[in-house]
């Protein structure tokens, strides 16, 4: 028996965390969404602005889910240790394509920007899917309530 089995507050914590993570995702998506928008509206400068907030955001949750939520999803369920752990080299390498796009802001055209945005876009929605169903198997594999 895992954890939350034998912890219905943990089971009740585990929930809203898992809600939470859900809202930041959202909060993310809105983010890019205001930002896709100004690669074609706005100069470079509220371009780099809109960037600067959407990889602020980010990256402050990446560092919630290391600190908070994963530490809770392994003390509940350790077998899930291994998928954590790709998903925190996942944020390791989104960190560093990030860092890679601020940098192309200046250099990049619209398009060419817009391109490597929409491919990193791409890449943390499948990383957020998996988030979200690592949470939502580990709530599952507890004792219905």
């Amino acid at each position: 028996m895992n954890r939350i089995a034998a912890d219905r507050g943990l089971r009740h914590r585990l929930k809203r965390a898992a809600r939470r993570v859900a809202d930041q995702h959202h909060a993310i998506a809105d983010l890019y969404q205001a930002l896709s928008e100004e690669l074609t509206e706005r100069p470079k400068s509220e371009l780099r602005a809109g960037f600067d907030r959407y990889r602020l955001a980010l990256t402050a949750h990446f560092d919630l889910e290391e600190q908070i939520f994963f530490p809770a999803v392994r003390g509940a369920d350790a077998s899930q240790s291994a998928q954590i752990r790709k998903l925190v080299e996942s944020h390791s390498k989104m960190r560093i394509e990030l860092a890679h796009l601020g940098d192309s802001i200046d250099s990049l055209a619209a398009d060419g920007f817009s391109r490597r945005l929409i491919g990193f876009a791409t890449i943390l929605a499948s990383h957020e899917r998996q988030e979200e169903m690592l949470l939502t198997g580990v709530i599952q594999s507890a004792v219905p309530e």
